[in-house]
């Protein structure tokens, strides 16, 4: 994607800061933390860990609020928020 700059002055600040907002949209569409938390609460740790990647152990500590949902990796919360969706959508 292409983006331009109005033609006045730009700070290179003002760019990062407009480049940074639109990847945390595009993040923030692909990451939801209540359906992460839906799929913790209605999904197997098993099923879980071989439809995302992560491993058993992660998957419990994570159900069991050992680990912090909020600072797991990215690529693991966009696979469970995939996998919270498609669940989902079974239903």
């Amino acid at each position: 994607m292409k983006v331009k700059f109005n033609v006045k002055k730009t700070t290179a600040r003002e760019k990062l800061e407009f480049i940074l907002g639109l990847l945390f949209c595009e993040v923030n569409m692909l990451v939801d933390i209540n359906a992460i938390k839906w799929l913790l609460e209605n999904a197997t740790a098993y099923s879980i860990s071989k439809n995302c990647g992560l491993s058993t152990q992660a998957v419990d500590k994570y159900k069991n609020g050992i680990s912090d949902i909020m600072n797991m990796r990215l690529k693991h919360a966009i696979k469970m928020t995939e996998y919270a969706n498609q669940l989902k959508n079974k239903k």
